[in-house]
């Protein structure tokens, strides 16, 4: 509704592809929308990393256009088998929305007349935080918060997990971790991941008897079977990543 009273997306000008906040009629950020025309190499990227759209995007592994995709299957990865090992990415989509405000190579960004442009990309709920990971020491960090947000990006051979996209929020005393930014995950060749909590004093500590036993307790082909009915854009290359990384 916000969309329809004229509240415009937001580009934020940090990153490298088009990243929008959308807001509600109260000015508030409440998603960050990320269109795949406007991802980095893509013919619409509103920064300094236009490209053709076509072949390998900034990260091996994943094409220009995949990144809004990868997004989606990372919250659904973290949404299928158990609780106990979610790392709790946040709720993601893929959608169209339509505005003028978003970036088109045939127009100005400054045009006073733009025409609305209709684009599909992931949609994900704006996670309210405090910092990010490189503002507080990881000593700090639970356990079980870095266990279960290791996890995550072992199966999908993450290779952008630095310590920007890992928010931190701050409530009585207790920290939890947010990931967030999973566009170059699940390459479709495994390469070389990035995992910034490899430093961390709670990556030098052993799984609890109870993660152990859930991690054993991961069917590759149960996750892999409702993954492509989930997302059935993602390419074999990137399933087989999935189940070697699993």
């Amino acid at each position: 509704r916000a969309l329809e009273d004229g509240i415009k997306p937001l580009l934020v000008e940090d990153g490298l592809g088009g990243t929008y906040f959308m807001k509600d009629r109260d000015g508030v950020s409440i998603a960050v929308f990320k269109p795949r025309d406007e991802e980095p190499m893509a013919p619409n990227n509103p920064k300094v990393h236009a490209g053709e759209g076509q072949g390998v995007g900034l990260k091996e592994g994943v094409l220009v256009g995949e990144a809004a995709i990868s997004e989606f299957a990372a919250f659904m990865l973290d949404q299928v088998g158990s609780p106990k090992l979610r790392a709790g990415v946040c709720p993601t989509a893929l959608v169209c929305v339509a505005n003028s405000v978003f970036h088109s190579a045939t127009e100005g960004r400054h045009s006073p007349f733009r025409a609305i442009k209709d684009k599909v990309g992931s949609f994900q709920l704006f996670a309210q935080h405090d910092c990010t990971s490189e503002d507080l020491g990881p000593g700090k960090f639970p356990d079980d918060q870095v266990h279960r947000l290791a996890i995550l990006d072992i199966r999908l051979c993450n290779t952008d997990r630095h310590s920007g996209n890992i928010l931190v929020r701050q409530k009585g005393g207790e920290v939890e971790l947010i990931p967030i930014d999973h566009g170059y995950a699940l390459p479709g060749e495994i390469g070389n991941a990035v995992f910034e909590w490899l430093a961390w004093p709670a990556a030098r500590r052993p799984f609890g008897a109870e993660m152990r036993r859930e991690i054993l307790a991961i069917d590759p082909s149960a996750v892999e079977s409702c993954l492509r009915r989930k997302v059935p854009a993602l390419r074999d290359e990137r399933f087989l990543t999935l189940r070697t990384c699993t």
